[in-house]
C-alpha cells in the first residue's frame, strides 16, 4: 500500500508465508532522485516494515527491497522493486484549455532555451482499426489513471486530434533534512509544472503521433516523464 502525501510516499508490506518468518533482515536500495529510509521490522502476525520515500530529483528507477528471513529452517530471500516512480509524486492542476494554450505557446516561442521544451514522434502502439480519437482517449486515460495529470476536454469531444495535460511534480524541499516525522513537519515542496500533448496527423498518417512536454527551468522534469510514458506505450523501442 502506497501512501500519498505531498513529496513524500509510505509504503507498507507484509512478509508473510503459511509457516512462522523470522530473522527478517531488509535492505533498501534507493536510486538516485529518490531519498528512502525502512523502519525496523515490526513482528505481527506477519512481519511488517514501513519504508518512507521522498523524491529529489526526476527518477525513472524504483526502489529496491531485499529481504532475507529463516522460514521452516530454511533461508530464504527475496527482492523486488516498490511501485514507487516519479508519477507518484505528480499531482493535477486545474486549468482551462485556452490557459493552457496561452502557457504553452509562452514556453514554446518566448522563453529562453533553458525552459524544457521537448517534441518526439512515437509509433502508435494502438491495433489499426482503431481511430486516432479512440487512441488519444487510450492516452488521456493513461496520462490520467498513472501520471496524475489533469487531461483538459477537448472543444470538440466527437472530433479531436490534440489532447492537452496538465500537473506537477513535488519535490522534496532543499532544506528538508530529514525525514517527516508528520504532515506538520513537512515544508512545502518545490513545485513543478508539467504541460503534455499528444497529437495525431490523421491525413498523413496514422502510424505515428506527437508527444510534446513543455515545464519550466526550475528542475529538469522531462526526461524522466518521457521514459516513464514510453514504457508504456512504446515498450520494445
Amino acid at each position: 500500500m502506497c501512501i500519498r502525501d505531498r513529496y513524500q510516499r509510505r509504503v507498507h508490506g507484509f512478509i508473510g508465508k503459511a509457516d512462522k518468518v523470522e530473522n527478517v533482515v531488509v535492505e533498501l536500495q534507493s536510486p538516485p532522485g529518490l531519498e528512502a529510509q525502512c523502519s525496523k521490522v515490526k513482528y505481527t502476525e506477519h512481519p511488517m516494515v514501513m519504508v518512507h520515500i521522498m523524491l529529489t530529483a526526476p527518477s525513472d528507477s524504483p526502489p529496491l527491497l531485499k529481504v532475507s528471513f529463516h522460514s521452516s529452517g530454511t533461508q530464504e530471500q527475496i527482492r523486488f522493486a516498490l511501485p514507487v516512480l516519479l508519477s507518484k509524486f505528480i499531482e493535477p492542476l486545474d486549468l482551462p484549455l485556452d490557459k493552457f494554450r496561452e502557457v504553452w505557446n509562452d514556453i514554446t516561442l518566448n522563453k529562453p532555451k533553458s525552459f524544457e521544451k521537448l517534441d518526439v514522434i512515437l509509433k502508435n502502439p494502438a491495433p489499426s482499426h482503431l481511430t486516432h480519437t479512440d487512441v488519444l482517449k487510450r492516452i488521456a486515460q493513461l496520462l490520467t489513471d498513472y501520471f496524475g495529470l489533469r487531461v483538459i476536454t477537448p472543444a470538440d469531444i466527437s472530433n479531436f486530434t490534440e489532447i492537452s495535460a496538465v500537473g506537477q511534480v513535488l519535490l522534496k524541499n532543499a532544506e528538508q533534512k530529514k525525514f517527516p516525522t508528520s504532515t506538520g513537519a513537512m515544508l512545502t515542496p518545490t513545485m513543478v509544472p508539467i504541460f503534455a500533448q499528444a497529437e495525431f496527423f490523421p491525413d498523413v498518417s496514422m502510424s505515428e503521433f506527437r508527444f510534446s512536454i513543455r515545464s519550466s527551468d526550475v528542475v529538469k522534469v522531462s526526461g524522466a516523464v518521457l521514459s516513464l510514458f514510453k514504457f508504456f506505450v512504446n515498450p520494445t523501442s
